[in-house]
């Protein structure tokens, strides 16, 4: 009878810890993980454009050359060059700095990077087109930003701007620039 006795209350144990994990509620809906991917930006694509008013008759009706200078905030540059061999003069590689909008198909789309001490990096631009354009977007630039670095786009700026006529290459102090930037 012990054996029996034995037997029984290990049988009624086993169904009592069976009986105990069912407990509760049940559910067949599996668990929701959720995952947060962090997407660090790496490059910054600044579009530089003129408002304001040309002349609607006689000189003044067209641009022919604009030129400013882009002060970059730290941890961002653009790729660039020696001028010439020996030479500090870094030049914009190609396909960094374009003509675009109105200015598109310009004889001449160029930038000098000029990196400071500082981190603080500027890029002069300058446009020119002989047959001329109208005021909006002139050109745009591709530039690279540095791991640990997270630009907003107020932290690029413009200074030194000058845009002068196609037909007199006199000062069209009319115009004004304006930037904005686009960070991937």
């Amino acid at each position: 009878m012990k054996k029996t006795t034995h037997f029984s209350l290990l049988a009624l144990v086993l169904v009592a810890a069976i009986l105990g994990g069912c407990g509760g509620s049940s559910s067949d809906t599996p668990a929701i993980v959720t995952t947060t991917t962090t997407t660090t930006a790496t490059t910054a694509v600044l579009t530089l454009m003129t408002s304001g008013t040309l002349s609607t008759s006689g000189t003044g009706t067209r641009i022919g050359t604009v030129q400013v200078t882009v002060s970059l905030p730290a941890g961002v540059t653009i790729k660039a060059s020696p001028f010439s061999a020996g030479s500090t003069t870094m030049v914009a590689d190609a396909g960094v700095v374009t003509a675009s909008g109105a200015a598109s198909g310009a004889d001449l789309a160029m930038a000098i990077y000029r990196s400071g001490a500082s981190s603080t990096h500027m890029v002069d631009v300058y446009i020119v087109k002989n047959s001329g354009f109208s005021t909006g977007e002139f050109a745009t630039v591709n530039c690279d930003i540095a791991s640990g670095y997270t630009p907003v786009a107020a932290d690029f700026t413009l200074s030194g701007f000058a845009a002068n006529a196609m037909d007199t290459g006199s000062p069209l102090p009319a115009l004004s620039s304006g930037i904005t930037a686009a960070i991937q």
